[in-house]
């Protein structure tokens, strides 16, 4: 009976799921599998250090999801603590004695996170004792972000924006209190807005220490990121620092008996920073006896300004480590960032590591004693390294491998995916393709060395335009970034530019028919650019015919084209007054016919910026993102999407938000359709802000949510000529399969039938193909003999809001009566302003309800 059912209900299920879902899924094309790890946090004795990694040494994290490890700090075998299927913490705190363990996390790890927001989470230093500290049950609620444990490991401080006391109703950043019991929880601010960087506290759990951008006391006008103290009782909130307008003191590091704060700051707070480089300062608890430890020199400033950041400090105060570039003749003299130590005093600057040909060591915590130090190694070889505390007994305990998939352009039939493979943080990059259903991954070039960056193919599928800082033919010896074109099977080589050393010439864009390259560039290519102006270029894909077509002046740019199909029009954003209408020097967005002649300016914006323009292939609709109000439609000021019309000569604001900014337009190929980025409300209000992929009928129309899982930060889509199909990147895993969070290619395809798999053990658990658009899914189960046209009957809701695509931890343990059957239906909501979504419609066109049973809405 177990297999007859199982086929009868599969059957009904995928026809039932395809009807419901329309054809239209979300698929993640490339995998690698990377290893990386949160910053180690080390117990009082330097022994024992804990840390969120995606490396799987004991075989037993092979998805290389971030689970939490345990690790003899001095080196040897690691422990691991979570076992989570996509994933525990990259981040976390550890008490003094080393027994307790905090971290923030998404993750359902008790059975009390349905939702997967990011909550608070306390257990033993063996992984047993698991506790969820905090809830917030509502779908669209709030998430813990930041979480510290008091050296004692009584009491934990934490950053959210939920409102668990009935104190936070606007959903705001604040700061909490919990002990480890999950009692005593107090708010401890009431910021108005604002967020919060770096959190600390005592080792008693009294004192805690943290920054901030908000303006409390009227002290702080400009809303710089400011120091400020508070008890853990909620009284005594104190502004510790005075930064100047355009400066910021951050990243406070409170010692553990709570009589000193060390932090960053790039003001000039004792009259000892003029420059306003980023320097170590060290005051009393109370704001007493502020001073500036560094002054940090640059003979060598390969690693940009000089500067001294991400302080550490012991517990009693006496001692700071912290990265820094300094460097003199006979300190640190390649110049880039290496582990410092220094009193609380000023005295004993000295430099713990030494490392040669790479950025050095960055970050480092330490141990409440000071005997040993953790930091991140980067270099040809990245990782999670230890010393102790005069910078001797090196141990790396992990070895970051780290693939970065990125920047994909889309062919306009749909049939080619190209795309960047990036190695490791500073490694060398390649230019990939692959077709759009993850067949076929391959490299196109094979540099070995060198940049890859901006790929666009032209509409025959083949031919790639890009940029690179590679030296592939000899020609390009300086490593200046140039412009490169390329079959996607690796032949016809060519490039296009050789501007000199210190240049660089990127964001190419191709015409679909292929006859033009546009990109912009800061070299002289053609002797009208002497006052090396970033400006707007075009060239043939034979190298012929290269002409600059704006004349930017110095100080401004002409950046980021865009070509339509034939390569007749150009359009490109730009902070110069090029016509004598922009005199406020904000970016506007211009349109300027391939041969240079033709110049207009498509936007007028007063007070804020027009960006990221894109064109549709006939040259009639150019989209782009601005801030303030350029047509009187948008009094917020934030970020919407808008269209103009060369064919009416009318713009259009297609987007409206009273928050959130909708930025990075671009067009599907025939122009039918925008898609964007936005973090605006358009489903449902959500105090955590997050990063969707949206699409918006370039006619008009409401945004249409085209993203996956809501688990991420999608970028910019690169979509195909009828909107149908589009690829992206993003940080994050949209549909279940990225682990590892790392940047990955997924594909938006709006034709594609999605899949329903019903497993064949009791009890019965779904899993469905993810949708283009839902954030969130209602399963049902119903008896086929109770079907009706339009009714399901009464039905059972196996899983309501499920945050991802299948029933996991919700099977249906029912069998069907002898001789019966079930069907199995799902529904996904874009969100709360959405409604619940449709389970389809009928053969003969109605709407598909149970009478009985349903999910709630």
């Amino acid at each position: 009976m177990r297999g007859g059912r199982f086929a009868f209900a599969l059957v009904l299920a995928a026809a039932f799921g395809a009807a419901a879902a329309r054809g239209q899924v979300v698929r993640q094309i490339t995998d690698e599998k990377t290893v990386a790890a949160g910053p180690g946090a080390l117990d009082d004795a330097g022994t024992t250090l804990f840390t969120g990694s995606t490396d799987d040494p004991l075989g037993t994290n092979p998805d290389h999801a971030a689970q939490i490890f345990r690790f003899p700090a001095a080196g040897g075998p690691p422990v691991q603590l979570t076992f989570a299927p996509r994933g525990a913490a990259g981040l976390v705190s550890v008490s003094d004695d080393g027994q307790w363990v905090a971290f923030a996390s998404p993750a359902d790890l008790t059975g009390s996170n349905h939702d997967q927001s990011a909550e608070l989470f306390v257990m033993r230093s063996d992984g047993t004792g698991l506790v969820q500290l905090t809830s917030d049950p509502a779908v669209n609620g709030g998430s813990v972000t930041a979480a510290m444990i008091s050296g004692d490991g009584s009491r934990i401080a934490f950053v959210s924006n939920s409102d668990p006391l009935g104190e936070n109703p606007q959903g705001v950043p604040q700061l909490f209190v919990i002990g480890r019991d999950g009692t005593n929880l107090r708010q401890l601010t009431h910021f108005s807005d604002g967020s919060f960087g770096s959190i600390s506290i005592s080792d008693d759990g009294t004192r805690l220490a943290f920054s901030h951008d908000g303006d409390p006391f009227g002290s702080n006008p400009d809303r710089g990121r400011e120091v400020f103290t508070v008890l853990a009782d909620g009284t005594n909130l104190l502004q510790i620092t005075t930064t100047s307008a355009g400066y910021a003191s951050d990243a406070p590091a409170l010692s553990g008996d709570g009589t000193r704060i060390a932090f960053q700051s790039d003001g000039d707070l004792t009259g000892g920073n003029p420059l306003h480089q980023t320097e170590i300062f060290v005051v009393d608890w109370g704001g007493a006896n502020l001073r500036q430890l560094t002054h940090t020199q640059s003979l060598v400033g390969v690693t940009g300004e000089p500067q001294s950041a991400s302080p550490a400090i012991t517990d009693d105060g006496g001692t700071i480590y912290f990265h820094s570039n300094h460097n003199t003749f006979f300190v640190n003299p390649d110049g880039n960032f290496e582990i410092f130590r220094i009193g609380a005093d000023g005295s004993g600057l000295t430099a713990l590591t030494d490392s040669l040909l790479s950025l050095g060591n960055v970050a480092p915590t330490v141990s409440g004693s000071g005997n040993r130090v953790a930091y991140f190694a980067l270099g040809s070889s990245s990782g999670l390294e230890t010393m102790d505390g005069s910078g001797g007994g090196v141990a790396r305990l992990v070895t970051f491998r780290l693939v970065f998939n990125e920047q994909p352009d889309l062919s306009p039939d749909g049939a080619v995916v190209v795309f960047v493979r990036r190695t490791g943080l500073f490694g060398p990059a390649e230019l990939y393709r692959a077709a759009p259903d993850g067949s076929g991954v391959a490299p196109v070039t094979a540099f070995g060395g060198g940049t890859v960056a901006g790929p666009s193919i032209a509409g025959d599928d083949t031919t790639v335009a890009f940029s690179s800082t590679a030296d592939p033919l000899g020609t390009n010896a300086d490593g200046s970034e140039e412009i490169f074109v390329i079959r996607t099977d690796g032949t016809g080589l060519r490039q296009l530019t050789d501007g000199p050393a210190g240049t660089n010439s990127a964001r190419p864009a191709i015409a679909r028919g292929g006859s033009l390259i546009v990109f912009d560039s800061d070299a002289d290519l053609v002797g009208s650019n002497p006052q090396g102006a970033r400006q707007i270029y075009a060239v043939a894909p034979d190298g012929t015919g290269l002409v600059q077509l704006t004349a930017a002046p110095a100080g401004t740019a002409a950046r980021a084209p865009r070509v339509d199909a034939a390569g007749s029009w150009v359009v490109f954003e730009s902070d110069a007054d090029l016509l004598g209408a922009n005199p406020d020097g904000g970016y506007e967005v211009f349109r300027v016919r391939s041969d240079g002649s033709g110049l207009e300016q498509l936007s007028a914006v007063d007070a804020g910026d027009a960006r990221h323009p894109d064109i549709s292939d006939d040259g009639a609709r150019v989209a782009y993102d601005a801030t303030g109000d350029p047509l009187g439609t948008n009094p917020e000021g934030n970020s919407e999407i808008y269209l103009y019309d060369s064919t009416t000569g009318l713009t259009r604001q297609l987007t409206d938000s009273v928050e959130g900014d909708s930025r990075e337009p671009r067009l599907s190929r025939a122009g039918e359709y925008v898609y964007f980025v936005t973090d605006a409300p358009f489903a449902e209000a959500d105090p955590d802000r997050p990063v969707d992929l949206y699409r918006v009928p370039a006619s008009g129309g409401p945004p249409q949510r085209v993203g996956g899982l809501r688990a991420g930060i999608p970028g910019r889509a690169a979509p195909d000529e009828s909107g149908s199909m589009a690829a992206f990147s993003g940080l994050g895993d949209f549909t279940r399969t990225n682990a590892d969070l790392q940047p990955e290619i997924w594909i938006v395809d709006r034709n594609a039938p999605p899949e329903l798999d019903v497993s064949r053990e009791t009890p019965t658990v779904l899993r469905w193909s993810v949708i283009s658009g839902p954030l969130r899914y209602d399963a049902i189960r119903g008896d086929v003999a109770a079907l009706a046209p339009g009714d399901l009957g009464a039905v059972a809701c196996l899983e309501n809001d499920s945050p991802d695509n299948d029933t996991n931890g919700f099977g249906d343990p029912e069998e069907p009566a002898p001789g019966g059957a079930f069907f199995f239906l799902y529904r996904g909501s874009e969100g709360l302003d959405h409604g619940p979504g449709s389970y389809g419609r009928s053969s003969a066109g109605d709407e598909r309800f149970p009478s009985g049973g349903d999910c709630p809405p």
